[in-house]
């Protein structure tokens, strides 16, 4: 598994279990390591691929307009096409 796909997974695995967070901080510090997955997944497949910033910084809206809608399945949808 490549380093981005493997990035991609661990985003996946933190939008999946927000949902069941037992607190708001837990939510909110899984939402933010969702973000954080994202970007090095977006940033190393930028420096392999040579996708330009604006094409990466479109996926990071993309995925964070689905976080805020709060449905999970979409995120996942998001992550899986950029992947």
């Amino acid at each position: 598994m490549s380093i981005t796909a493997q990035f991609w997974q661990y985003a996946k695995e933190a939008i999946l279990s927000a949902p069941s967070a037992q607190t708001d901080e837990e939510r909110n510090g899984l939402l933010e390591l969702v973000r954080d997955w994202t970007q090095a997944a977006l940033l190393e497949r930028q420096s392999t691929d040579h996708d330009s910033p604006a094409e990466a910084g479109r996926c990071i809206r993309l995925l964070l307009f689905q976080v805020l809608r709060g449905d999970p399945r979409n995120v996942i949808k998001v992550l899986d096409s950029t992947a």
